[in-house]
């Protein structure tokens, strides 16, 4: 059977090599981070007044960027920023050129509006003064939570202050002929009021194209098609035993079944998470440590600790006995174990048998 699932997966494999080859023109460069952070000139930027103007610094934080700001309080527009160009001004990030999307993984506490701008250079192209001579092009990213925003180039827009700021229409210029990336900015959340402070960690940015023909959409939708078939037919073929634990939740009152319920979904959404706490529990429900501990021991009879070690390992029983590629590291990796020779313990003492021997006895 598993030579069988490796000649299907080999042949999967080959079938997107070839698609990928013939159909996709996949291109990424990441701006941030790099090997050589001294290739950048990072600094910070505020409005232009003459005192109370708004405070930013930046510090580094591993492979982060940790962007603090404290807006100014004498100004009902105010604004701080981030930056990063090539350490030689003269010279450009990147030509955009053959790319049309663009990435950048964002953590913030307060934001909801961050700006991201990138400036061109406009040596030629348009004839301007020479103050802000450089093409603002401007996105405003609906900040929700900490994860990669993506964003096609075409949704950036030529920055409003900009335009006013040289008397030109917006009709007037073609944006497509800008191509010499020379900044990359991050700034504040447009939606704080004046005073207010906040922290954005800025990872991952990166510029990539994604460009599919319309010929490696047809051929994506009929990979697809058949191999959902051809999986279907197999899991019909197919006669698995998955050891389920049953799971006795006892609950006086509906409050309690409600919290019970709640508590339950949410470690079986995140019991993957090594450092899941019973902290997060309660600050993710917004309940009191008194109340968890008493959902715990009149609705689960047990302790979280306890319920959330059985969650793990039903699953680790269920990814062992399906017959899986995954090794055994992998599995307790996955399941919220990030160290194996204690997980290699607790499988023992739940099972009496080490996870090796369990998936052999079982899958014979």
């Amino acid at each position: 059977m598993k030579k069988q699932h490796q000649l299907v997966y080999g042949s999967m494999l080959l079938v997107a090599v070839v698609y990928l080859a013939l159909f996709c023109d996949f291109k990424t460069f990441q701006i941030y981070p790099i090997d050589d952070i001294t290739k950048y000139d990072i600094g910070t930027y505020r409005e232009e007044m003459d005192s109370g103007w708004s405070v930013a610094s930046y510090a580094f934080d591993e492979s982060k960027i940790v962007f603090s700001y404290e807006l100014s309080s004498k100004r009902h527009d105010p604004f701080a920023a981030v930056s990063f160009r090539d350490k030689c001004a003269d010279s450009n990030l990147l030509n955009l050129e053959g790319f049309n999307s663009f990435s950048i993984y964002l953590d913030a506490e307060y934001a909801q509006k961050i700006p991201i701008s990138l400036r061109f250079r406009n040596d030629s192209i348009v004839k301007l003064s020479k103050v802000y001579p450089e093409l603002p092009l401007l996105k405003v990213i609906d900040y929700t939570s900490e994860g990669v925003y993506e964003v096609e180039l075409k949704e950036f827009e030529i920055a409003t202050w900009w335009l006013r700021h040289h008397g030109i229409e917006k009709e007037k210029i073609n944006v497509k002929e800008f191509t010499e990336l020379k900044y990359v900015t991050i700034g504040s959340c447009k939606a704080l009021e004046p005073g207010s402070k906040d922290t954005i960690v800025i990872g991952d940015v990166i510029f990539f194209n994604d460009h599919t023909t319309i010929y490696g959409v047809v051929f994506s939708a009929f990979f697809l098609v058949y191999f959902f078939f051809y999986f279907l037919n197999k899991r019909k073929s197919l006669k698995r035993t998955v050891v389920v634990e049953r799971i006795d939740v006892v609950a006086k009152s509906d409050n309690m079944r409600k919290k019970v319920v709640l508590i339950m979904n949410y470690i079986g959404k995140n019991f993957s998470d090594p450092k899941l706490t019973m902290n997060d529990v309660q600050k993710e429900l917004k309940i009191t440590s008194s109340i968890g501990r008493k959902v715990f021991k009149e609705g689960f009879k047990d302790s979280f600790k306890g319920y959330l070690m059985m969650v793990r390992m039903v699953e680790v029983k269920r990814l062992l006995l399906i017959d899986s590629d995954l090794t055994i590291s992998e599995i307790a990796y996955k399941c919220g174990f990030n160290d194996v020779p204690n997980f290699n313990r607790q499988f023992k003492k739940e099972t009496g048998f080490s996870p090796k021997n369990f998936r052999t006895q079982n899958l014979k």
